[in-house]
């Protein structure tokens, strides 16, 4: 199942334990509630930066963050939060690393890499298209993830 209606993907700088850190998100709502939320709920320091950074939102926005939080895996910071939470969403990156992570997947399903099996307003099944199959299989250019 692919897409669930429409959202935002953001990057975040933060801080947690005196360390500099970068939260991935993704939001239906406005980004400016969500950065409320994680200041009243959670034990990071949200730096109050320009928010508006993807302005648009996406129908894919779910897989656009999980493909930029795959990638960015290996920085992965890991942490229990004062409100329970084994927060997953952080990463030791510098914000302008974050950000180039995030624009690229945007500008991969900017591609339309997909064939849409059967959709509705909340939610769409779909699959590869065969050239992005093939290109997974072979390895893709820098042209083709618009590197």
């Amino acid at each position: 199942m692919l897409g669930d209606g429409s959202g935002k993907v953001y990057v975040l700088s933060a801080w947690h334990n005196d360390r500099p850190i970068i939260k991935i998100g993704h939001t239906t709502d406005p980004v400016s509630v969500r950065i409320t939320d994680i200041k009243k709920n959670c034990s990071i320091r949200i730096e109050d930066v320009s928010i508006d950074n993807y302005p648009w939102t996406w129908y894919f926005y779910k897989h656009i963050e999980s493909l930029a939080h795959a990638e960015a895996k290996y920085h992965r910071y890991n942490f229990e939060c004062s409100c329970g939470v084994w927060h997953r969403e952080y990463f030791e990156l510098d914000r302008e690393r974050g950000d180039s992570i995030v624009r690229r997947w945007i500008r991969f399903f900017d591609q339309n890499p997909y064939i849409v099996l059967k959709a509705s307003k909340k939610s769409c099944l779909a699959e590869l298209k065969p050239e992005w199959s093939d290109c997974l299989k072979r390895g893709p250019t820098t042209a083709e993830i618009g590197g």
